[in-house]
């Protein structure tokens, strides 16, 4: 479920504003690669995301949406 992935807040000149994590992003760019632009883009945007990433929390995520799809996370 979309309400269980990872977000966090951003401030905004209207107030707080809940917002996917770099980790969250990756995946899903990753998960909907071809509506994401193809892999030209989504290797520019996660290039662009590599230094805010948490290695943890993306492994942790990882597992959560491989274990979500039947995967072996």
């Amino acid at each position: 479920s979309i309400s269980n992935l990872p977000t966090t807040q951003l401030k905004t000149h209207t107030g707080m504003m809940n917002v996917s994590t770099p980790e969250t992003t990756i995946m899903d760019l990753c998960l909907f690669m071809k509506r994401s632009g193809g892999l030209s883009h989504v290797a520019t945007v996660i290039d662009e995301l590599a230094e805010s990433i948490n290695p943890h929390l993306f492994k942790q995520l990882l597992k959560k949406i491989m274990n979500s799809l039947g995967g072996n996370g």
